[in-house]
């Protein structure tokens, strides 16, 4: 069976055993068996010392009365704000004197009639910016529908953007939402709160459920948490993928093995092989080439696993995490686009996967043919 081998196949198959065992040995050094690395301890900070503040923030600034509880009557257009219940806007919150300009306060004196409305889905957040847009674009004079400004959080911002602004877009190149301001920090509100026994020992959280805002800032600290357990979410991204793989590619080679006949052992044992000589010859080298073939199967339920292994853990980003978050915002072209490259891409590898078959086992091709 060695010989229907060629050179190229030979050290193929040579390439394939030593890349098994150097695989093995970095699987038991990430664990710990091997070479194991001395963990370092995490150390408290108990205080830091910022940098002395700038000149220009030296001087004073006078203190101002709290505005009064009547609304003003401003003669200026109504300007809508859409934000969340956040300890970070009482700033802005001061600044009106509520959700509706009152008098005594900074907005009245500057004649800015402002309306703050509370809004925690952000999906209607962007919706009331594209309606704003839609309705300014048909009569900048009259646009009485949507908001002008939202308040999300920072970390946010960039998902936020990235689904409204191709919407905005659409009605012209001057339309696009940007970041103009920052009303505040927060103050503690934003955290991960859990069991006292998950921080003692955090394997203990496993099979935990946690409640987050979607689209909001605070579920990343959950994520970081649940990133530093694993240690590595590329390493969190490959078992994953092995173990969903592992399951057809199984079943695949122990069918392909069941369908060897029992002729091509037996003719192997009249040549006085051992056991594993037998193993050696008929199954593994006597169907490598069919093992091709069902790796190239396998390939394609691999792309089907992608975007739901790179959704879990998207800290590597990857054409799967690019995938979900176009489908999220409704980007049809965009997700059509990654589909299309998936495809061309898994076609390449097919063929390349037959082009090393052909090389490696240029006689597996071959049959009798009857005259």
């Amino acid at each position: 069976m060695f010989s229907r081998l060629t050179p190229v196949g030979r050290m193929t198959v040579t390439a394939v055993i030593i890349g098994l065992l150097f695989g093995g040995f970095k699987l038991l050094q990430s664990k710990g068996y091997l070479n194991a690395k001395e963990g370092q301890e995490s150390v408290t900070l108990n205080k830091i010392d910022l940098p002395d503040a700038p000149k220009n923030a030296a001087s004073s600034v006078p203190a101002l009365g709290l505005p009064s509880s009547k609304p003003a009557k401003l003669s200026s257009p109504e300007v809508r704000w859409l934000l969340w219940a956040w300890n970070a806007q009482m700033g802005a919150l001061l600044a009106n004197g509520g959700a509706q300009t009152t008098e005594g306060s900074i907005m009245a004196a500057k004649n800015v009639n402002l309306r703050l409305t509370r809004q925690d889905d952000v999906s209607q957040m962007q919706g009331n910016l594209v309606k704003f847009a839609q309705d300014y674009k048909a009569n900048p004079a009259s646009a009485t529908t949507g908001c002008h400004f939202v308040t999300i959080m920072g970390d946010g911002a960039a998902a936020f953007l990235a689904g409204v602004n191709p919407q905005l877009e659409k009605l012209g190149k001057d339309y696009r939402a940007q970041i103009v301001y920052t009303c505040g920090r927060s103050l503690g509100e934003d955290k991960f709160m859990g069991p006292a026994a998950w921080k003692q020992n955090p394997q203990t959280a496993k099979g935990g459920v946690c409640a987050a805002v979607l689209r909001d800032g605070d579920w990343n600290i959950v994520i970081k948490w649940c990133g530093d357990i694993v240690n590595d979410g590329h390493s969190l991204k490959v078992w994953l993928m092995v173990f969903g793989i592992s399951v057809f590619m199984v079943t695949s080679f122990v069918s392909m093995i069941d369908s060897i006949p029992k002729t091509e052992f037996n003719h192997a044992r009249t040549l006085r092989l051992s056991e594993w000589e037998t193993v050696w010859e008929v199954v593994i080298l006597g169907k490598i080439d069919q093992v091709s073939e069902v790796i190239r199967q396998n390939f394609a339920i691999a792309w089907m696993m992608l975007t739901m292994v790179e959704g879990i853990s998207r800290a590597e980003g990857g054409i799967g995490t690019m995938l979900l978050n176009q489908s999220k915002h409704l980007h049809l072209d965009a997700v059509f686009a990654i589909q299309f490259v998936i495809l061309g891409v898994g076609i390449f590898m097919d063929y390349l996967i037959g082009v090393f078959k052909n090389i490696a086992c240029p006689y597996a091709a071959l049959t009798l043919e009857k005259r």
